[in-house]
């Protein structure tokens, strides 16, 4: 059976990993495991205590120190930052040790523990609090120095140094990538015996896009054929600083990801924006694992939207008829007639399948391949009791690879030419021409 790992860099992406195993551990029948409408062995491995055998999900998170939380059952992560080996206290310095306040354990996780399980949105601080599985301590990662807060963190020792740029990222992953390529990455692929992909979840509008970029970079060197199919986390609206902090973030992902979706943040809660955002990344992951007919691997699901070509952008993301993904980059390119190179439709329900919905009548109309029009029906969307009273009927999921990245792309160009450096400019605006003409189609009207 093929393997799926998940990793997730910041601490919305955590959330949004939190609503995706808990919604793939209520398809778990505990009368018998080969009960479920699932194969579970895809997104978890066993773990053996004993006579006891358990499952932990196949995953790899780093968050911000103060945005774990306490991790239910045995798991630990230090809540002090290590000792610095070159540190002496032979100085002339005044040294404080400051000590937090432990973590309260979550009353989800009391009641949990107790079989009682009771549920309330006053748990969703921390994506540890609500968390129905239990992770493997040694996948997850905190970034010590850096500090957790409403914003996307600061510096410990300098509250002022903010974690919202790509080159800090970049930075700190030449601190701490090699460590974590050594231990913790090989050693989840040498447990895993035919891994199909990877999914990374990962804030694109903070410093975790450069650190995800490296990451990437590294995990290529690797594994350079394998499928890794990436969730860019967008927020609404970001200033220029942050927008070109964006435009090296989108792509790093576009450059090393066999398939990019973007995701717009729809709240200001974490908890209620990544269960919006988990409702796509559990259908999609759900054709990786369904017994049903329409089980697809990963790699195949990537070739039959991509179609042979070099274009790996998601261009729109439909949870019914909720428009997901937004503008990348606003600006005066704006292509009023969006060409679809291909569309995916994901059903999960037990009703027929309202083909309206897809519209692939008309997309033959205009042009589309039938070969790029593909519609899937996977097990109806597991709703555990973590999970906000959001979805009341069947669930569709509609990707489409259209000509709506151009428009983003240029646009891009458009800012590096004025505000980028010399130095890293011209580069930048070949590479960004070079994949807008990916997602030309017809007659190029620009007005």
């Amino acid at each position: 059976m093929q393997e799926i790992f998940t990793i997730g860099l910041s601490n919305h992406a955590n959330h949004v990993v939190t609503h995706f195993f808990n919604e793939q551990e209520s398809h778990f029948d505990y009368t018998g495991i080969g009960k479920s409408d699932l194969e579970p062995e895809v997104f978890f491995r066993e773990v053996k205590t004993g006579n006891y055998v358990s499952l932990t999900p196949r995953a790899l998170l780093w968050d911000l120190h103060g945005g774990i939380g306490k991790l239910p059952g045995s798991q630990r992560v230090s809540a002090e930052s290590p000792a610095d080996p070159d540190f002496s206290l032979d100085s002339d310095f005044k040294v404080e040790k400051i000590v937090q306040p432990p973590i309260p354990e979550s009353n989800y996780q009391k009641t949990l523990d107790e079989n009682k399980p009771v549920f309330s949105v006053d748990d969703t601080k921390f994506w540890s609090s609500y968390s129905t599985m239990i992770f493997d301590e040694t996948r997850i990662k905190c970034l010590e120095k850096w500090e957790n807060d409403s914003g996307n963190g600061h510096l410990r020792s300098a509250e002022s140094v903010k974690f919202d740029d790509f080159t800090v990222g970049a930075d700190v992953w030449k601190d701490e990538g090699q460590s974590f390529i050594d231990n913790s990455f090989r050693k989840e692929l040498e447990q895993s015996d035919l891994l199909d992909g990877i999914n990374l979840i990962v804030d694109i509008d903070s410093a975790w896009a450069g650190f995800g970029s490296q990451m990437l970079q590294d995990i290529r060197e690797e594994l350079p054929k394998k499928t890794i199919l990436g969730y860019g986390l967008f927020q609404k609206e970001v200033n220029l600083k942050r927008t070109i902090s964006r435009i090296h973030g989108f792509l790093g992902m576009v450059d090393n990801c066999s398939l990019v979706v973007p995701l717009f943040q729809t709240s200001e809660s974490l908890y209620e924006s990544s269960a919006v955002e988990s409702v796509v990344v559990s259908s999609i992951n759900g054709l990786f694992n369904s017994k049903a007919q329409d089980q697809v691997s990963m790699t195949q699901f990537v070739d039959s939207i991509r179609l042979n070509s070099n274009r790996n952008i998601i261009g729109d993301v439909f949870w019914d008829d909720k428009l997901l993904s937004g503008p990348l980059c606003p600006g005066k390119i704006n292509n009023r007639n969006q060409y679809v190179y291909s569309r995916s439709v994901i059903h999960r329900g037990k009703g027929p399948t309202n083909k309206f919905y897809s519209n692939f009548d008309y997309l033959k109309s205009q042009g589309t391949s039938s070969r790029g029009m593909n519609q899937y029906n996977v097990s109806p969307l597991g709703q555990p009791q973590t999970f906000p009273q959001i979805v009341d009927n069947d669930v569709y999921v509609k990707l489409d690879i259209n000509t709506k990245p151009r428009q983003d792309l240029l646009n891009m160009k458009d800012i590096v030419k004025r505000y980028v450096s010399y130095d890293e400019r011209e580069e930048l605006v070949d590479h960004l021409l070079s994949l807008a003409e990916e997602y030309e189609y017809g007659f190029i009207d620009e007005d």
